[in-house]
């Protein structure tokens, strides 16, 4: 007569989050050809300290829809921390104006970023020179809803190296508003 005796079996399945860094939204010749500092500002996880000069709007409207949409105050030379982490898929930017955090999920893909900001979404043509690294939105959601172009936000930022870091220069206008917000920040990885 044969017997059998039970066997234990254990299955430990580790789920791991598909993820796209800027190097794959880049491509591997791009992200290798890019100055060291510009990786390291696009890096995850990472954190960084330095100054930015922020400029907003002139009129009270603009000055209204930039605190709307959270953009930092105005102020020369604040003091500003960046740290970047995974959320699941999305990559959490988290940025501090003097004490003020400004918190967007970004969700990379080949070519493109979805920017999440409060209740917006701001999708970014990303692309390089060799050198620096150029954001371009084209659409922009509110509340899910697609803004025409007629009345849709624009933004644009460009990074580069600068000095021991990086320097990001951002630009945020909106079409019969002009000028919500403008930065320019130079920060180094910590």
């Amino acid at each position: 007569m044969v017997t059998f005796e039970p066997i234990e079996a254990r299955i430990v399945l580790t789920v791991k989050e598909p993820r796209c860094t800027y190097q794959e939204c880049l491509g591997p010749d791009a992200w290798s050809g890019l100055p060291e500092a510009v990786r390291d500002a696009l890096s995850c996880p990472m954190r960084a300290e330095g100054k930015a000069d922020v400029v907003n709007g002139a009129s009270w409207v603009s000055r209204w829809l930039a605190r709307l949409c959270g953009l930092p105050r105005e102020g020369k030379s604040q003091t500003l921390t960046l740290e970047t982490s995974w959320d699941g898929d999305r990559m959490v930017w988290r940025r501090v104006f003097n004490g003020r955090a400004f918190l967007s999920k970004q969700l990379i893909t080949a070519g493109r970023v979805t920017e999440s900001v409060r209740f917006s979404q701001l999708e970014f043509v990303v692309e390089t020179d060799g050198s620096k690294v150029i954001f371009k939105s084209d659409r922009v959601t509110v509340f899910g809803i697609a803004l025409p172009r007629a009345v849709r936000p624009v933004s644009t930022a460009t990074l580069q190296p600068a000095g021991k870091g990086w320097q990001v220069k951002v630009s945020v206008t909106a079409p019969l508003v002009g000028l919500l917000c403008e930065y320019v920040a130079q920060t180094e990885k910590r």
